[in-house]
């Protein structure tokens, strides 16, 4: 599926092969797949956090945050709760997946409570930050790459 999308997304910039696919959908201002994949989990949060009366009921107790868990005033208080998974399969599921995603993000794009807002900015820091898959998205951001500050439509992403 992600070469067929590469394929025609290729095909109307005649552009060959070896052409980056970051650029090919720079270019068409859309997101690769596993990007896209990345952005719907991370707007599912988002709803379930800001916007509860948008989700279907089935998703009423769906995610975890910490401070509900225990008392305990820690630093990671505010993430969601990540269950303990011992197979492959359960680190494939959406909860655990979108929790862990979720407590990567830098606090910078998690306080947008909009909607539309969030998934805007969303899209623009994806479509700069290098992500292959999603556990080098999850990397990326434990050593320390943040969204600082945004010039000229562009966003500068600096190594702390």
């Amino acid at each position: 599926m992600i070469t067929l999308n590469n394929k025609l997304l290729r095909i109307p910039q005649n552009k060959s092969y070896k052409f980056p696919v970051k650029d090919l959908c720079h270019n068409f201002d859309t997101l690769a797949i596993p990007e896209l994949h990345i952005h719907q989990l991370l707007i599912l949060v988002h709803r379930f956090l800001h916007h509860k009366h948008l989700l279907p009921t089935a998703f009423a107790n769906y995610f975890k945050i910490n401070s509900a868990i225990h008392l305990h005033n820690t630093r990671v208080r505010e993430n969601l709760h990540l269950d303990s998974v011992s197979t492959n399969y359960g680190k494939r599921t959406v909860r655990y997946k979108a929790s862990k995603i979720w407590n990567k993000l830098p606090s910078s794009l998690k306080e947008f409570f909009s909607v539309k807002h969030f998934s805007s900015k969303l899209k623009e820091f994806l479509q700069v930050a290098e992500i292959d898959s999603i556990i080098e998205c999850m990397i990326m951001v434990v050593f320390g790459c943040f969204l600082l500050y945004r010039f000229d439509l562009q966003f500068v992403i600096r190594f702390v």
